[in-house]
């Protein structure tokens, strides 16, 4: 994930996702940070991924969302405040 503007980089992370222990996780490791963080998917469908880590201090939750136009992600706490949607639109 690399967010900018046209002057520079406003942040930069790892991400991926991939299986452990049986589950879907959502890996996710900021430029600055030391260790990744990891959230298991709690929803799949062909519409909505959301993966949540309830010990994580921001976002605890992520969810994806199919729509229209491309794609919407949230993050979020688990009670959905301090939500911030991100609109991704097809090409």
């Amino acid at each position: 994930s690399h967010t900018f503007d046209k002057t520079r980089t406003r942040f930069f992370e790892f991400l991926r996702i991939t299986s452990m222990n049986g589950k879907v996780a959502y890996i996710a490791l900021p430029a600055s940070a030391d260790k990744p963080t990891v959230f298991l998917m709690t929803t799949g469908s062909d519409k909505e991924l959301v993966f949540e880590n309830a010990k994580h201090d921001h976002p605890q939750r992520i969810r994806y969302e199919k729509t229209e136009q491309g794609m919407t992600a949230t993050i979020s706490q688990l009670d959905g405040s301090r939500a911030d949607t991100f609109e991704y639109t097809r090409r």
